[in-house]
């Protein structure tokens, strides 16, 4: 009995492994480039195995193979799945903090309904403890289950302090299933069983109330988000509307003075005063069309206007610019790109301020799988030697949405944020991944 118990408590082992790593690749799932998909599960699922056999053997605390499981799924989760670190932190904490939970639940449980102390049956040949190891891991595979179908569109979204309060409180849970098992160690456990099930109905109820708190604050901060991103949405179309107002009065004033115009240069041909008649030329580009910008156009409209509204500020204001498109634009998922490139000409513009030479240059190209952004702007002196954190010194409220939302996109869809100078230029290159001609986002801490 004792050999066919070892060989559940080890099979229960492994099933936890691998419950725990089916999880974490249904809520994050790998990324597009990553090769060999089911080795490396397979390798994982047997590190994670051998760590957890390896402390249980040699009686180290609970806490060290989880302190363990959660830096080798942080690197893991960092080089092959999607979705940030933050993400990867919270939901690792969580995963490892349910099956503990559940175990004491029902092990104290067991231990009121049999009046007996947990560590009188809490042997490998006893068939009730095995039948505890069980019942468990299908609890926790329904409970993790649950939360993947809960979660199936990454609902939980917080801001960076309330994710870090989260991690602690998780971990602070983890510490007081530590404190419950080690009671479990005690002879008198069976003294002490009233008190440590109280305690796990505590961190039950607090956990519980964790989450309900949770889904509320996560609620709210994406509704400021949506609020935030309809802002600029509006934004960009009313000065769509007023760029196409201006363009519309420039050219009824052109047409209205076209018959005159016309006249004169006639007149001055039939004179024979060439040199005049280029002056006069002259005169009308500079007349008509001296705050006409060069307009780009990509076929989407979103970023028609995220470009033209701060190319036609930098003709305004003196700033140089140059630009370069190549590849479709008109499919792609415009506003989320569009707050991208408002937010980079932004900083660009920003930056040549100050600059003697103002010169900005934006590019865009589109590949099978990747748009890449580049936005450049002169620089006199280096910036990253005298601030590679890149922190800003502006306290206006509403000053653009900042690289972090920047990252922030960039995060939802695998995509990649680069800072580096070269040859006078500062340079920001964004890439982020298409999916079926449409950009992938999904909501995120």
């Amino acid at each position: 009995m004792k050999t066919v118990g070892m060989i559940i408590v080890n099979v229960g082992e492994l099933v936890q492994a691998v419950v725990f790593i089916y999880f974490f690749h249904r809520m994050f799932g790998f990324q597009e480039k990553v090769k060999s998909k089911k080795c490396k599960v397979i390798i994982l699922s047997v590190v994670l195995f051998v760590i957890e056999r390896g402390c249980m053997i040699r009686g180290y605390n609970e806490l060290l193979f989880t302190a363990i499981w959660i830096i080798i799924m942080l690197f893991y989760s960092k080089k092959y799945l999607r979705n940030t670190t933050m993400q990867h932190l919270i939901w690792s904490m969580y995963a490892l903090l349910m099956l503990p939970l559940i175990s004491i639940l029902l092990l104290l449980g067991t231990s009121v309904i049999l009046q007996t102390s947990v560590e009188a049956y809490m042997k490998v040949e006893n068939p009730i403890y095995l039948l505890v190891i069980v019942v468990a891991r299908v609890l926790y595979f329904m409970i993790l289950t649950l939360t993947i179908h809960f979660n199936k569109e990454n609902r939980v979204k917080l801001p960076k302090k309330y994710g870090v309060a989260l991690i602690i409180l998780f971990g602070y849970s983890l510490g007081i299933e530590a404190i419950i098992f080690a009671g479990f160690q005690l002879d008198n456990g069976n003294r002490y069983k009233w008190g440590l099930l109280g305690i796990a109905l505590g961190v039950v109820l607090l956990d519980a109330y964790l989450f309900a708190m949770i889904f509320k604050i996560s609620e709210k901060y994406q509704q400021e988000e949506a609020l935030k991103l309809l802002w600029v949405q509006n934004e960009l179309q009313q000065k769509r509307i007023e760029e196409a107002e201006t363009e519309t009065k420039r050219i009824r004033q052109l047409r209205h003075d076209y018959k005159s115009l016309v006249s004169n240069l006639s007149v001055m041909l039939q004179r024979g005063e060439y040199e005049k008649i280029q002056e006069y030329i002259n005169e009308i580009n500079r007349y008509y069309l001296k705050n006409i910008p060069e307009y780009i156009n990509t076929n989407n409209s979103m970023i028609d206007a995220a470009i033209n509204t701060k190319f036609v500020y930098c003709n305004e204001n003196g700033i140089g610019t140059t630009c370069k498109i190549l590849g479709d634009c008109k499919s792609i998922d415009n506003f989320q790109l569009s707050i991208i490139i408002l937010n980079l000409l932004d900083n660009a513009i920003e930056a040549s301020k100050k600059e003697a030479e103002k010169t900005i240059d934006f590019q865009m190209k589109r590949d099978e799988e990747y748009i890449h952004l580049i936005v450049r702007n002169k620089i006199q002196y280096s910036v990253l030697e005298k601030n590679p954190g890149l922190k800003t010194s502006k306290k206006e409220v509403g000053h653009g949405l900042g690289l972090e939302h920047v990252k922030s996109i960039l995060d939802k869809n695998k995509g990649l944020l680069e800072i580096y100078e070269e040859k006078g230029w500062f340079c920001v290159h964004v890439m982020f991944f298409i999916n079926d001609n449409k950009t992938v986002v999904k909501n995120t801490v």
